[in-house]
């Protein structure tokens, strides 16, 4: 390019290879931005937008670069990052550069990652009506593998916390599965080969079969073709990070869609809730970042496997049972830092000497953990004495508190640092004897990367600076100046800095092979210590509760006595009113809740969503017993919000949830199923919600569900089914005034009592009184309607003409009729009936 200097010909190369990033380009000690980046960034990143030549630029130091990186992800942009890959030269007219990383949502590796979420990248592959789905949190080293229907895929997205970023086929019209926030990287569907993708994972695990992974399956190996590719294009040593991959099935945990996770408030609030104001806020009481991220995997994906659930409910009940375990415990976990992340960033790029200090710290607290526990319930903890004597013996901290390789490490560091000290010495001494030389007390001798190093002298004492003085720098208040000594010492100094550095560099490199040697060791030990953090967790909160372990199996019942909603009850001072639960599939498949609004119908039947999904996570929960035969599956229609976004009214919301759960549930589901049919008409809505009770309760799978509704009319299908029974949220009216008593109690609510409710929410009285004047109005015109009705109802069984017909019809042999003596009654009987009362024709013989 004509007039293009050879570094910005560097530049340009660079950016066509990577248009749809915008790139880092390290120039000294700053990483520069050009034309269409430097616009868009400095606007991102509310910096200076300058010129060089008439072309657009902007600059943040590479020190400071991880807070800029990431607020231009988070602006749903790519970075693609350009270092120096050699020292400048003399005589050289350019330096090297190269792209060493190209950042995205899903391959961020930051310490500003929201500790207890995950970051998954998720590689997505349409095979008919299947989805491979691969994700990998390389932030972590996690890799998780799934196969699923399109009715289930949005279920299983929300249920992963959380997904980043999503490769897929260009093409696929797969963007409408995913969330808003989610960053979309559609790729050329010929990264998507299932040989390709069995040679990766090959590769990537170091084996010559993927059967012990179960992983042969083609939609699978596609998606992570796809996935891996993809990941490949961004430069990260991502092999080293990953060392296995879990294999998903349907049957291993209990599923929830889109909407129970969103419903029930599992890790997200609705409108805007508070993170307290969520299950996973009431039972957080973990101290590490790993066992917050397992916490809401297990909320989120809990177990259906009843083994697995005991197995969790053993290591619970271990700090149930032992108050002072489980503070000891807790003592230890707390000096934890997040080892998980830290060691996945050393096994990628090498990591910093604080991602060192963390395994350290988890190291030694696993070696105190494993004194304590002595092999119990979690067996075993390998703490990894080698490492960790290696890791102790290399870092320590400086005078000023800074974490630094320790001298003894390496004999050759040892010597380095104590010459830098003299010079260092000789510097400060340099200083004091030119103070009192010259008299001057404000001599200061300072260091910067421009002009090495020099002496700062004010203007009022310019007239005191001697010959061998030699002028760098005039600036408004002082000028600089150099000595020929201070510049040969300043040498002595940069060369040892220099050998130090690569030193260093040598030391940090082995210990970070140290790291890598030991990957798989540390990812199992994170797990374990974030598995002990998590029963830790539910101890506290059980002991701090009055939880209880249930009774898990594979039944149908669930049974459980004084529960209560573990949110609200914390959320809310005072005393919370527990309630019992009884279903099965038999005679109590269907519980059939009827009362006022505020009674607590709602939080009855979510307390008890809650209440399975805290039991199958393995942890205690608020009642004082219970019996759970385990779902695998949990339903709800709960409120009505529109889904303006997608072009969803509130009943069409309504309408195809209340289908999913129709249509997809199985005879171990449970339902929940809150005022179905007010997003429209009454007539409409009873009719609705009548249909679906019966058909849950004429179905063969036999769900267990529980009904909430206003519609008083639907009480009466207790008389129909033996499996529904009516329960009501009780109250007491007292002096005009409404109590809610906040207990289920068997038996119909004898009526709605809306009036009262909208009285307590505070509606103007001169609208409550209006209120109860049309109340009694229609009340009044509907009996009138029902009179009007009712003599013709009568008159036809009141009338003897009807009474002879009806037993003409009685007695006719209908079976042995001929066809044309059938045509022959027909008619005699149309004829009867439209004869007027007392013509004296019609009767019945």
């Amino acid at each position: 390019m004509a007039g293009t200097t050879p570094v910005m010909g560097q530049y340009e190369e660079i950016k066509a290879a990577y248009p749809g990033c915008i790139v880092f380009f390290r120039l000294g000690d700053f990483y520069e931005m050009f034309g269409e980046d430097a616009r868009e960034a400095s606007k991102i990143l509310q910096i200076v937008l300058t010129s060089r030549g008439g072309r657009p630029m902007c600059g943040i130091p590479y020190h400071a670069a991880d807070n800029y990186l990431m607020k231009i992800i988070a602006a749903g942009r790519k970075v693609a990052v350009v270092e120096q890959l050699e020292e400048a030269a003399k005589g050289k007219k350019i330096v090297e550069r190269g792209v060493v990383r190209v950042v995205t949502p899903g391959t961020l590796t930051e310490d500003s990652l929201t500790p207890e979420a995950n970051n998954f990248i998720l590689g997505l592959f349409p095979q008919k009506e299947l989805f491979g789905c691969v994700l990998t949190d390389i932030s972590t080293g996690e890799m998780l593998a799934r196969k699923v229907t399109g009715k289930d895929l949005p279920g299983f997205l929300k249920s992963v916390d959380r997904i980043t970023e999503a490769v897929y086929p260009e093409g696929s019209g797969l963007e409408k599965y995913f969330a808003r926030g989610v960053f979309l990287s559609p790729v050329d569907k010929s990264f998507f080969s299932e040989y390709e993708g069995g040679e990766k994972l090959k590769e990537l695990f170091k084996v010559k079969s993927l059967a012990g992974f179960d992983m042969e399956e083609g939609v699978l190996l596609a998606a992570a073709a796809g996935l891996l590719s993809y990941l490949a294009g961004t430069k990260l040593d991502i092999l080293s990070s990953i060392k296995s991959i879990s294999r998903v099935r349907r049957g291993d945990n209990l599923f929830m869609d889109e909407s129970t996770i969103r419903n029930l408030e599992l890790v997200e609030g609705i409108a805007g809730a508070t993170s307290g104001a969520t299950l996973f806020g009431a039972l957080n009481r973990t101290l590490t970042s790993a066992g917050a991220r397992l916490l809401k995997k297990r909320l989120l994906s809990p177990s259906r496997r009843v083994e697995v659930i005991r197995q969790r409910q053993k290591e619970l009940a271990l700090f149930m049972e032992d108050a002072a375990l489980k503070d000891a415990v807790g003592a230890a976990l707390s000096s934890v830092r997040d080892s998980e992340r830290s060691s996945s960033r050393i096994a990628m790029t090498g990591g910093r000497l604080a991602d060192f200090m963390n395994i350290l710290s988890a190291l030694k607290a696993a070696e105190t953990i494993d004194t304590k526990l002595k092999g119990a319930v979690f067996g075993d903890l390998n703490f990894i004495p080698d490492l960790m004597m290696t890791l102790d013996k290399a870092l320590a901290r400086d005078d000023d508190g800074q974490l630094v390789i320790d001298p003894s490490f390496d004999p050759r560091m040892e010597r380095c640092r104590a010459k830098l000290a003299v010079l260092e010495k000789w510097i400060d001494d340099f200083e004091a004897a030119e103070r009192e030389r010259l008299g001057i007390s404000k001599l200061k001798v300072s260091f910067n990367s421009v002009f090495g190093y020099y002496i700062d002298i004010t203007r009022v004492n310019l007239g005191k600076v001697p010959a061998d003085y030699i002028r760098k720098q005039t600036l408004v208040n002082s000028e600089r100046f150099i000595t020929h000594e201070l510049k040969e010492k300043e040498t002595e100094i940069l060369i040892l800095k220099e050998e130090l550095g690569g030193i260093e560099g040598e030391a940090k490199k082995r210990l970070s092979e140290s790291v890598r040697r030991e990957l798989g060791a540390l990812k199992e030990l994170s797990a374990k210590l974030a598995a002990i953090d998590v029963a830790r967790s539910f101890a506290v909160g059980a002991a701090s509760g009055n939880y209880v372990i249930p009774e898990v199996s594979d039944s149908d019942g669930i049974v459980i006595k004084d529960s209560r909603h573990p949110v609200v009850e914390r959320i809310h001072a005072g005393t919370f009113t527990p309630n019992d639960i009884d279903l099965d599939r038999k005679n109590n498949q269907v519980m059939l809740i009827t009362g006022p609004n505020m009674a607590g119908k709602s939080t009855y039947i979510r307390q008890t969503a809650l209440c399975i999904i805290m039991a199958q996570a393995g942890a205690a929960i608020p009642a004082s017993s219970a019996r759970i035969g385990v779902a695998d599956r949990i339903f709800t229609r709960i409120g009505a919000g529109d889904n303006l976004v997608q072009g969803a009214s509130t009943f069409m919301v309504e309408m195809n949830e209340a289908a999913n759960i129709l249509n997809n549930s199985t005879e171990k589901s449970l339902i929940i199923i809150d005022e179905l049919g007010r997003g429209t008409s009454t007539y409409d809505g009873i009719s609705i919600a009548w249909s679906c009770l019966e058909y849950i309760a004429a179905d063969h799978r036999h769900c267990r569900c529980l009904f909430a509704t206003h519609f008083f009319e639907l009480i009466e299908l207790e008389e129909k089914f033996s499996n529904i029974k009516n329960f009501n949220a009780a109250v007491k009216e007292w002096q005009g005034k409404l109590h809610f008593l906040h207990k289920i109690e068997k038996g119909p609510a004898d009526r709605s009592y809306g009036i009262h409710v909208a009285e307590l929410a505070g509606i103007p009285p001169s609208a409550v009184a209006r209120a109860r004047e049309i109340m009694k109005e229609l009340e009044a015109k509907h009996i009138r309607t029902e009179k009007a009705a009712a003599p013709p109802q009568l008159s036809f069984f009141d009338d003897n003409k009807y009474e002879g017909l009806i037993k003409r019809i009685k007695n006719a042999d209908t079976d042995n009729m001929k066809p044309v003596a059938a045509l022959n009654f027909l008619d005699e009987l149309k004829t009867a009936l439209t004869e007027k009362p007392g013509d004296g024709k019609g009767g019945g013989k």
